[in-house]
């Protein structure tokens, strides 16, 4: 009699549907990571602690064994490059790096004639999954592949429980509209993640009409470094034993008294609690200013709701509490006024197509001129005409900004005056430049800014938030005049995190798109002296090493993409890490004097001078600006009116409609497991359209894993 026979006999099967081989095998490569092969040179197996709910036999631990004996070992030698010149040793556990080893692997199963079926290793440390806590069981990994028809409260209880780093889920495709489910794994800040769609249509122990989906629950650990020399202990975002407490025992209490960073916090998880609620609205397709009305004026109704029901108190409980009348109505009206600038605000923010293309000063101008009209209703008519007067002033600060920031820059010793005023007096400089007078100019690309810099920031080497602010805005100056100028690295730099230092260069780059350069390029590292461009595609003479017009093609099935590699020196190099001098948008020296010293791309600085010559009135036409600078009729051309310009196709995104893919209401359906012999299941008849994984807006954004086709899963 076989294993499925007995325990229907003896009644112990509790919808017992051994795991198949592909799902474990799934699971066993995203536990591993991506296969290592002969060209990785640091690699070694993983080793896991593992819980097993609902185990059956034990058929994970010895599946997950054998794929893992599978793997063949790696050389035992790591050979540095293609000629295998240079090699290192490989010790036991690098050579085993494509094997999964569980140390430790605990069961809980409720059958006993499975229990005795299972490995020798097993560690069985509970039967009844209802009986039993998880928190006080900890591991690695939780396994469970639940039974069908109960599958919400196992995934539920697991995820709220369950006090390990993974999750590994067995459960129905419609799993995502369950909202205990959602809830659970926000309650534990969970990300979760489908490894892949599977059914038991052809299970090699149990066949069945099932379409289910591997679920991996992340319960987002986070690493404290107690050193620089010691690896630090693990703890889980949110503690399994503290949300069983808060939520079992529901005391709402301020623990302690208010200090600085507790108020800072909770105004912080405010605001995200105001973007969360803008975000959950916006999921039916109305545009953004209905939400916001309609979000305003449902606070708007709870404020005044909430200070009518202060009517109802007795005015010696007033007496008591020491209220005055006077204070309760300017508390009223500070609430109401804080509303209307928190949504005048969330308005301001979104205008991202105008506000990205500004200095901060005029960013700051912009929104002071903004949030000087909050008092205003907050109404759909109103946001619209201050929408409306936004759009009409937008080219006009794009203009203001690029003439401050042009000079700014003007020093005397950084400018060339145009051929026809060539009698300017320098000496003069200070006072026409203070004066307005001074005109007919170009910005050299050589400019030297000066700043004060107080005696604290000298012996600190901090170098003054000003020059951050001045890379900032040069480069937004630099996007608006079509350059893809990457400073991403200093948007949020000041002077106590920033990279700037004294009597040191540094370089903001263009963004660089994808590209091979030739042997013998010059490069910012130094000379290429062999380019290797790494591809999935079968080379043309058969062999894994091709070379062609002096590029190396190394061939490997196992490259996801083409990509470039090059030698410079000794050393090689990704592509993305390799740039040329054209590629420096500007570089960056500053000094303890106050000195900053910019070199800037050439073609940036004609393209800014000629704009501005154009604004301000100085050049014509292109061919005056051939005529006044050092520059040619086509460039002058191709520059003439070449600063971004707010155009009308742009306004319609201006206050964009986000569309968010959401499913219907959860129902909570049930679709029972049919259990069928392998005879009596016919293909064409039986064939089920498996149900479209729906997620809604039960998950935070950071929860799913977002993959290259754009879906929050990866089905289509």
């Amino acid at each position: 009699m076989g294993v499925l026979q007995t325990i229907k006999k003896l009644k112990e099967d509790f919808e017992w549907y051994p795991t198949t081989r592909e799902i474990i095998e799934a699971m066993y490569w995203d536990l591993l990571g991506d296969k290592v092969g002969e060209e990785k040179y640091r690699a070694s197996g993983k080793r896991y602690t593992m819980l097993d709910i609902g185990a059956g036999n034990g058929k994970v631990f010895d599946t997950i064994k054998k794929i893992a004996q599978e793997q063949p070992l790696l050389g035992e030698y790591y050979y540095h490059d293609i000629k295998k010149e240079s090699k290192s040793w490989r010790d036991e556990n690098e050579r085993y790096a494509n094997r999964v080893f569980i140390t430790k692997y605990m069961v809980i199963e409720k059958s006993q004639i499975l229990v005795d079926m299972m490995p020798k290793e097993t560690l069985v440390v509970g039967m009844d999954f209802e009986q039993n806590t998880l928190i006080d069981k900890q591991a690695d990994v939780v396994f469970c592949n639940p039974p069908y028809s109960q599958y919400e409260q196992w995934a539920t209880r697991i995820i709220r429980e369950a006090n390990a780093k993974y999750i590994y889920l067995v459960i129905p495709q419609r799993w995502g509209k369950h909202k205990g489910i959602a809830q659970a794994l926000k309650d534990r800040k969970a990300k979760v993640k489908i490894i892949g769609n599977f059914d038991f249509l052809n299970a090699e122990d149990r066949k069945a009409r099932a379409y289910v989906s591997l679920v991996k629950v992340e319960l987002n650990y986070m690493k404290y470094d107690k050193s620089r020399y010691h690896r630090g202990d693990s703890k889980v975002a949110v503690d399994p034993f503290d949300l069983w407490f808060e939520q079992t025992f529901r005391i709402k209490a301020q623990e302690k008294e208010d200090d600085y960073f507790s108020s800072v916090g909770r105004a912080e998880k405010k605001e995200r609690e105001f973007q969360k609620r803008v975000e959950n609205e916006l999921v039916s397709g109305r545009d953004l200013v209905s939400v916001l009305v309609q979000l305003y004026n449902q606070e708007m109704e709870k404020l005044i709701g909430n200070y009518m029901k202060l009517s109802e108190l007795d005015e010696e409980l007033f007496a008591e509490l020491n209220i005055k009348l006077n204070e309760v109505k300017e508390s009223f009206k500070l609430k109401i006024q804080g509303l209307k600038n928190l949504y005048w605000e969330e308005i301001f923010n979104n205008l991202t197509e105008i506000t990205k293309r500004l200095t901060r000063s005029t960013r700051d101008k912009l929104k002071n001129k903004l949030m000087a009209n909050a008092s205003i209703d907050f109404n759909e008519s109103n946001i619209r005409s201050v929408v409306i007067w936004v759009l009409k002033n937008a080219n006009h600060y794009y203009e203001e900004q690029m003439l401050e920031l042009y000079d700014t820059f003007t020093t005397e010793e950084g400018i060339r005056l145009y051929k026809s005023n060539q009698h300017f007096v320098k000496d003069t400089f200070r006072y026409n430049k203070r004066d307005k007078k001074l005109d007919k100019y170009a910005l050299d690309y050589r400019v030297i800014l000066h700043y004060y810099v107080d005696d604290w920031d000298k012996r600190e080497g901090r170098v003054a938030d000003k020059q951050y602010e001045n890379i900032r805005d040069v480069s937004v100056i630099g996007r608006n005049l079509g350059f893809a100028v990457n400073d991403e690295e200093f948007q949020n730099s000041n002077k106590y995190n920033g990279k700037l230092q004294y009597g040191v260069k540094s370089n903001i780059f263009f963004a660089v798109a994808n590209r091979i350069l030739p042997k013998g390029t010059k490069t910012l590292d130094g000379k290429i002296k062999e380019v290797y461009v790494h591809t999935n595609k079968p080379n043309e003479n058969g062999e894994r090493v091709m070379e062609k017009d002096g590029v190396l093609y190394v061939y490997s099935d196992k490259n996801k993409t083409d990509w470039v590699q090059y030698k410079i020196g000794d050393a090689y190099f990704h592509e993305n890490t390799i740039l040329l001098e054209s590629d420096i948008f500007t570089t960056v020296k500053p000094h303890k004097n106050g000195n900053c010293h910019f070199q800037f791309n050439k073609k940036f600085m004609q393209k800014l001078n000629l704009e501005v010559g154009r604004i301000r009135g100085w050049l014509k036409d292109p061919k005056h600006a051939s005529e006044e600078m050092d520059i040619s009729i086509e460039d002058a051309t191709e520059y003439w009116k070449s600063s971004f310009t707010l155009l009308p196709e742009n306004i319609q995104n201006l206050l964009p409609n986000m569309n968010i893919n959401i499913s219907a209401e959860d129902e909570n359906e049930k679709n029972p497991v049919i259990d069928n012999s392998e005879s009596e299941i016919k293909a064409k008849d039986d064939e089920v359209k498996k149900e479209e994984m729906e997620t809604s807006n039960l998950y935070d954004e950071n929860q799913l894993e977002v993959f290259k086709n754009g879906t929050l899963f990866d089905v289509a």
